[in-house]
Parts: C-alpha cells; structure tokens; sequence
C-alpha cells in the first residue's frame, strides 16, 4: 500500500524473522500510521491476528482503505483511539506487542504493555534511539526533551526489570526485545 513505512527495512525485516522464529499469533500494535506494517505482518503470516491503535484520524481511515486493500480485514482490528485510554481496556492477552507510537510515552506505556504480554511474550520498541538523541550520537535539543528522556526513561526500567529481558539494537533508529520471562 501507498504511504508512510513505519518500519524502516532492517528494523521490518528483525521483525517478522523474530514473528517467524518464535510463531507469534496474536500481535498488538501501537501506532498504525497508514498500515504497512500491519499488511506486512498479516500478508506474511496468515495466521496472525493483529489488533491495532491508532489516535490520528486521517492515518487510521488510510490504513483501513489499506488493509482492506490487501484482503487481511477479517484478521485486524483496528481501534480508533489514543494508547494510553485504549491499553488499560484490554485484557486479552497478546505474544507480541509492536510499540511504535508516540515516543514520549513509551516510558507511560510500559507496565501496560508488560501485563499485556503472555508469558514468553516480546515487546518490540521501534525508534529508541530517537536520531541519536537518546544515545547521544545527536547533540541534545530542548525541543525534544520530552521524549528523549520518556525514551531513557523506557530504556533504562526495562533493562533494570528482573521479570523481563532488554535487548537494543542499533539498527537503523534502534529498536528494543524485550521478552517477558516465562
């Protein structure tokens, strides 16, 4: 589908080889955009069921028209809505949470995410190097406080969480693995 790609091709690409490798069925995303990454996963994996949220309107009526286009509607639901009032509404539980939303509440988004993970389960962070920001490869800028330090803030309760595993790779705006002990 035409579009924004909210996955850069690497970070997509560890993306469906961890779906692959680990045979995820039951994937939240948390930041649709316009859909090709949600088309991605179901395209390639018919066995998927994906529920996806996204809070602008003008992006989530487009990645309707695109997943409806790509004949993968009766396995998505999409949910209109900002993250943090939808995630504390759900309850059934998913094997892999693809958070790619609004970066300055990743930190926000956590706990949520976590209890929201099956056991065994991945939460996949996309963008947590933030241009470099947060690794400080880019010289810090004001304007971008914020989420700089909601994305440190993530980064650092992750790896310091003794229920979880934090992997980061420095791929592309880096991405984050972490996998909820069983």
């Amino acid at each position: 589908p035409a579009g924004v790609e909210t996955l850069r091709p690497e970070t997509r690409k560890a993306l469906l080889a961890l779906v692959k490798e680990k045979s995820y069925r039951r994937i939240l995303e948390i930041g649709t955009a316009e859909g090709a990454t949600a088309v991605a996963l179901l395209a390639a994996f018919p066995e998927v069921t994906l529920v996806t949220i996204e809070a602008d309107e003008g992006r989530f009526l487009t990645a309707k028209e695109n997943l409806q286009a790509a004949g993968v509607t009766s396995r998505v639901r999409q949910i209109f809505g900002r993250a943090e009032e939808v995630l504390p509404a759900l309850s059934q539980p998913f094997d892999l949470i693809l958070l790619d939303g609004p970066k300055g509440s990743y930190a926000e988004f956590y706990e949520e995410c976590k209890r929201l993970l099956l056991s065994g389960g991945t939460l996949f962070a996309d963008d947590v190097s933030f241009h470099g920001y947060v690794t400080g490869e880019t010289p810090y800028r004001r304007k971008h406080g914020a989420i700089i330090r909601s994305l440190r803030t993530f980064l650092d309760t992750a790896r310091q969480d003794e229920t979880v595993t934090c992997e980061v790779f420095a791929v592309e705006d880096g991405y984050a693995v972490v996998t909820k002990k069983r």
